[in-house]
C-alpha cells in the first residue's frame, strides 16, 4: 500500500488542485476496487480545499480521525470484510468524481474536514501532536490490513500538526511550490531545517502553476533543482525524484481555467475539447503520477 502526502511549505501553491487532478491517473494506475479501495483525507482542517472541491462530507471527519476519536483497530478481514466494516462504510464514495463509473463510486473512499453536524472544533494545543500522530498511524495500519491500494492525504500548508503527522507515515511526499522567490526559498529553509525527519521518503518537488515566460523559467528552475538539493543532501537515504519535472518539463503549467473553476480535467475531458495549456497539464499528471508510484 502507498502512503502519499500532498503538502507545500506555503498556502496558495495549487497543492489541492493538483492532488484532485493527479488522483485520476493515480486511480488509472492503481486500479481500485470496493474490496481495494483508494482511501483520501482531507487533512486541512483550516482550509477545507478538497472537500470543498468534492462537495461530499463523510459521517467520519478529519478531526475524530486526527483526535482519535473513532476505533481504527485493524480487523481480520475473513471475519470482517471492507464492505461491513462500520469505518469504511461511514466514508463517503467519491470515485466518480474521478473519472470513474458511479457504480464503481466506492473504489475511491473520502473522509471530508467538513463535520456532518456542522461543528468543526479546532484540535487544543494540548494533545493534537499525539491524536494526529496515533490517529493516522492508526489508519494507515488499518488500511495495509485491509489491502486498500493507497492513503493519500491533502496537507495543511506548513508546519502544521497534522502536515507533519502525514509526511510521518508517508513513503512519498509530493512537495507543491510556485516558482515565486518566498516559496522557493520558504521550502528550502523548511526542508534543510527539518531534512532529519525525512530520511528514507520519496520527495518529489513540483513547481506549480509555472507560467510561460520565454529566458526567465528556465533558470529559475534550475535554481529551484539545487536548492532543494542542497536542502536535502545531509539525508543519506532520502531520493528526490524531480529530475524530470524540473529539468526537463519546467514543472506543472499555468491553467488559465483555474483561475476561475479548479475542475478535474480528466471528466472535463469527456465534455469539451481541452485547451492547449490543459492538454499538457494533462500529460503532466499522468507523469507525476506515474513519478508517485515508480519503484526504485
Amino acid at each position: 500500500m502507498y502512503n502519499i502526502s500532498f503538502f507545500s511549505y506555503k498556502g496558495g501553491a495549487g497543492r489541492t488542485t493538483l492532488s484532485f487532478n493527479t488522483m485520476s491517473y493515480l486511480i488509472q494506475k492503481l486500479k481500485p476496487t470496493a474490496e481495494n479501495p483508494i482511501i483520501l483525507i482531507d487533512l486541512d482542517i483550516d482550509s477545507k480545499g478538497i472537500s470543498f472541491l468534492l462537495d461530499r462530507i463523510s459521517a467520519v471527519n478529519t478531526i475524530q480521525v486526527l483526535k482519535n476519536e473513532i476505533e481504527v483497530e485493524a480487523c481480520d478481514p475473513a471475519k470482517i470484510p471492507i464492505s461491513n466494516h462500520p469505518f469504511f462504510k461511514s466514508l463517503a464514495q467519491v470515485g466518480s468524481a474521478f473519472g470513474l463509473d458511479e457504480k464503481d463510486d466506492g473504489a475511491v473512499l473520502f473522509i471530508s474536514a467538513k463535520a456532518t453536524n456542522g461543528d468543526n472544533n479546532y484540535l487544543n494545543n494540548t494533545n493534537n501532536f499525539d491524536g494526529a500522530g496515533i490517529g493516522l498511524g492508526g489508519l494507515s495500519e488499518l488500511c495495509e490490513r485491509y489491502n486498500c491500494k493507497a492513503l493519500v492525504m491533502d496537507t495543511p500548508a506548513g508546519e502544521q500538526l497534522a502536515s507533519d503527522a502525514a509526511i510521518s507515515i508517508s513513503d512519498v511526499v509530493v512537495t507543491v511550490l510556485r516558482i515565486t522567490k518566498q516559496f522557493r526559498q520558504g521550502t528550502f529553509e523548511y526542508l534543510k531545517t527539518r531534512s532529519k525527519r525525512y530520511e528514507g521518503k520519496k520527495f518529489i518537488i513540483v513547481p506549480n502553476a509555472v507560467p510561460k515566460i520565454d529566458g526567465i523559467n528556465s533558470n529559475i528552475i534550475s535554481n529551484i533543482f539545487s536548492k532543494m538539493q542542497s536542502a536535502l543532501d545531509s539525508l543519506s537515504n532520502a531520493n528526490i525524484i524531480n529530475h524530470y519535472f524540473i529539468q526537463e518539463e519546467r514543472g506543472i503549467n499555468e491553467i488559465q481555467l483555474f483561475k476561475i473553476n479548479e475542475v478535474n480535467l480528466y471528466n472535463e475531458s469527456k465534455f469539451r475539447e481541452l485547451t492547449n495549456d490543459e492538454k499538457e497539464a494533462i500529460v503532466k499528471f499522468n507523469k507525476l503520477a506515474e513519478l508517485i508510484l515508480k519503484n526504485e
